[in-house]
């Protein structure tokens, strides 16, 4: 028989990669699966649950092999998704919608189903009710804490049409637009230029200007772009410094704007940096602290980002549920 009675199911539904696991009470992982990316805001919905169907499936696969292959309806006491691409109301509705769907595909009853941003719940796991600050610059961004109340905020994150400053995709497309100045006369002379074009494998400013708006065109790809603006830092380019100096000020403001909303400027807080980005353009963060060292001196410490990992977050949400939940019954 297949195993009804399963306590949680957990899914990182991150933007380049999405994790299920099926956990015990005592925290063993009973089924496992991975696949690709699953930001419905850059993958589309039908991306998104597919991708999320795949993880799920697989996990499940693994659940059967110990159990055997019975195929009727898994009971789930709770199941966390902490999901990128959840920023608004409406993200929240879709997202819920998909999963819904596919766990019902999956003939997955679940008592409980939490549906969070991926940041927010990454900073629940870390945070350990310390008052906290998450920074991620990855192919987006964004800027979220909690103080010791245990409210949390976010700044940015608003995706690549209409925010996501500082973020890789922010400093591709800021790096682009540099070249078109450059040919225009309207910016400086500029080695990204030929970078980007070799790095796209293009000959001239018009195909460049063709691919930005062909099919070939994608988030990923210009949030990749970054790597070439950090090239070009480290030859001593007056254009790709600025980028780098912008993105981190762009930063840098929305770790301000959370600690004014959770008035939290003149209290000490763990400082949490993750993302690409600030892992491979190291004068980003550089120039983050410094203005931070300059704002509020004395006030944060840098965590070690291996306790952010977003399946921490999530797991530890699913538990706090799980325990409440059983206290509750226990009382009845």
């Amino acid at each position: 028989m297949r195993n009804t009675g399963v306590p949680l199911l957990v899914v990182d539904g991150g933007g380049t990669k999405c994790l299920a696991m099926f956990l015990g009470s005592d925290r063993s992982v009973l089924g496992e699966g991975r696949s690709d990316g699953c930001n419905y805001q850059t993958v589309g919905e039908t991306g998104a649950r597919e991708s999320l169907r795949q993880a799920i499936t697989q996990a499940l696969g693994q659940i059967e092999v110990i159990t055997g292959d019975d195929p009727e309806t898994i009971k789930v006491e709770c199941a966390v998704f902490g999901m990128a691409g959840l920023d608004t109301e409406r993200d929240h509705e879709v997202l819920t919608r998909i999963i819904r769907d596919v766990l019902k595909s999956e003939r997955i009853e679940a008592n409980k189903v939490i549906v969070e941003n991926d940041a927010l719940i990454a900073l629940f796991g870390a945070a350990g009710g310390q008052p906290s600050v998450l920074v991620i610059s990855g192919t987006g961004s964004i800027v979220c804490g909690v103080n010791e109340l245990g409210r949390y905020v976010r700044s940015g994150g608003w995706g690549h049409v209409a925010g996501d400053e500082g973020s890789g995709y922010w400093i591709g497309k800021k790096a682009v637009a540099s070249v078109f100045k450059m040919l225009d006369g309207r910016g400086e002379t500029t080695l990204l230029r030929d970078g980007i074009l070799t790095f796209l494998g293009l000959e001239n400013a018009e195909d460049l200007y063709n691919w930005i708006y062909g099919e070939a065109y994608s988030v990923d790809k210009v949030a990749d772009l970054s790597a070439i603006v950090k090239k070009c830092v480290d030859e001593g380019d007056a254009v790709a410094m600025s980028i780098v100096e912008q993105s981190a000020h762009e930063l840098f403001s929305g770790v301000m704007a959370v600690l004014k909303e959770l008035k939290m400027a003149n209290d000490p807080f763990q400082l949490f940096l993750q993302g690409g980005v600030l892992s491979h353009v190291p004068e980003i963060q550089t120039k983050l602290m410094g203005l931070l060292d300059t704002a509020v001196p004395g006030m944060y410490q840098v965590a070690a980002d291996t306790a952010l990992e977003p399946i921490n977050g999530i797991i530890s949400k699913g538990f706090d549920w799980l325990n409440k939940h059983r206290q509750e019954i226990a009382k009845r």
